[in-house]
């Protein structure tokens, strides 16, 4: 059985996101309006923030951050 984190995800994976990007969104979505940096998405996802540099200019292209 998923996590609702997981489902969330695999919902995004659907919609065209890549994993990564996708699981960048929604860690955005968590911190909210901080201005969080890219060392705190990062910690926050348990993504690596070299992938938060190379994917966070897509998502703002998409007009999703």
């Amino acid at each position: 059985m998923l996590s609702q984190e997981e489902e969330s995800i695999q919902t995004f994976v659907k919609l065209g996101l890549t994993y990564l990007q996708a699981k960048i969104y929604l860690t955005l979505l968590k911190l909210g309006n901080s201005g969080a940096s890219a060392k705190k998405i990062a910690q926050a996802s348990e993504v690596a923030r070299q992938d938060i540099y190379r994917i966070m200019p897509d998502l703002e292209k998409w007009g999703l951050v």
